[in-house]
């Protein structure tokens, strides 16, 4: 195919890693329009997403569930990125925002829940 080594090399765990980003990204897409495995009991039910970037998922959440959505969509991204590199350490960390930036980081109240990032609490 006229690629050099270094590119040889990375295809063909690149190629596992971006068929388990797709896969995770329509396994949360199912669980928030309740054909998932617990249907409209999950708590992505009536979360919207939105956009996927790199191998980030961005999703509307209904904010008194927000933070069990969020936990459930890192358990499922995790779960489904299993499946194409059961070899690898995954790990996915969630974190609320009314606004996206690349500051954002999780932010927790006095119960350790998620609660919304915003610049000014920077």
């Amino acid at each position: 195919g006229g690629v050099d080594y270094a590119a040889r090399a990375n295809g063909l765990f690149q190629s596992m890693n971006a068929d388990g980003t797709k896969a995770a990204v329509r396994a949360v897409g199912r669980e928030c329009y309740g054909y998932g495995p617990m249907g409209r009991e999950s708590p992505l039910y009536g979360t919207r997403p939105i956009m996927m970037i790199h191998d980030e998922i961005f999703a509307e959440v209904p904010e008194d569930r927000a933070h069990e959505a969020a936990l459930c969509m890192t358990e499922v991204m995790v779960a489904e990125m299993r499946r194409y590199v059961p070899d690898v350490y995954v790990n996915a960390e969630a974190a609320l925002a009314r606004n996206w930036s690349k500051e954002m980081e999780p932010r927790h109240d006095e119960n350790k829940r998620l609660i919304a990032w915003d610049l000014e609490a920077v």
